[in-house]
């Protein structure tokens, strides 16, 4: 059983993670939590028989831990990853904060000099929609040529840099050119892969539409892949609908493991030893950077 300690039991704990700890149940524990509300902290307490904490640094130092999970419900997230980066102990940072990539430096060399290991949650990575995608573009598909998202019309450089991760996942090439959106122009990059000559392109349009802060967070963004042999739409995080010469489907993946469940699991085997490959602090450096104009070339 993984002995585990939760940072922030708000509307994301509630939504997201909760529900994919309770699934693995058989094999993780929440032993101890924290939340600036005491409150709510010694509500959610009393529900899973655990230890309130009164603070981020004692709780890491809860006998016996093996894992922690930063949930998204802290506006601070950074600063409280950076004090748990002295903790030895993994960390999943369930809403990384991705406009600074200088403080995101500074926080993998603290995790490196205190050999920490801090598991970004990117749930674009691992919605049931994107990797059929990945399995398509294999399969099917052909290499992506093309890459677009829609976004609400109120975007942040944290959102944009979360498409563009999404899309070195998916592309297997990072970011090297960016076309800043102009009058009505949107913004584009370019991806490469050191080696080869193929790129593909990434172009992040914004709609009118204007939303909520927290509605434009959470909402799936409108996804589209064109490939060397055919297409994919990814509407939703369990729908996508593709088509390859004569051969086209919708498909829903509705019954598939979300992806919250997904990164919490690989986590977690990766917390008791595991060796599954997982995202890190360099793909959210990447991102952020890129996010930003930082180290790409832009057109003279």
């Amino acid at each position: 059983m993984i002995r585990v300690g939760v940072i922030g039991v708000g509307p994301q704990w509630n939504a997201r993670y909760r529900p994919a700890l309770e699934a693995l149940a058989e094999r993780v524990k929440v032993v101890v939590l924290h939340d600036p509300l005491r409150r709510r902290a010694d509500a959610e307490a009393g529900r899973l028989s655990a230890f309130a904490s009164p603070g981020v640094v004692a709780l890491s130092r809860f006998p016996r831990l093996r894992a922690i999970l930063l949930s998204g419900d802290l506006h601070a997230s950074l600063p409280t990853c950076q004090l748990l980066a002295k903790s030895r102990l993994p960390v999943l940072w369930g809403q990384p904060a991705m406009s600074d990539p200088a403080a995101i430096v500074r926080l993998a060399k603290s995790a490196d000099k205190f050999e920490t290991s801090i598991t970004p949650a990117l749930p674009l990575r691992f919605a049931p929609s994107t990797f059929r995608a990945k399995e398509l573009i294999v399969t099917r598909l052909g290499a992506p040529w093309e890459l677009t998202a829609r976004l609400p019309h109120s975007i942040s450089t944290d959102r944009v840099a979360k498409i563009i991760d999404w899309c070195r996942y998916l592309s297997g090439r990072d970011p090297v050119r960016v076309w800043p959106a102009s009058g009505d122009q949107p913004l584009r990059y370019q991806f490469a892969r050191r080696g080869s000559g193929r790129t593909a392109m990434l172009t992040i349009e914004c709609s009118t539409e204007t939303m909520a802060a927290s509605a434009v967070q959470d909402r799936w963004p409108s996804l589209s892949v064109r490939c060397q042999r055919g297409r994919a739409e990814l509407s939703s995080p369990t729908d996508i609908a593709w088509s390859a010469g004569r051969e086209s489907r919708q498909e829903s993946l509705s019954n598939d493991r979300p992806a919250e469940l997904v990164l919490v699991d690989h986590f977690l085997r990766r917390a008791a030893g595991g060796l599954i490959p997982s995202a890190d602090l360099k793909d959210v450096r990447i991102a952020a950077r890129a996010a930003t104009g930082a180290g790409l070339s832009k057109p003279v």
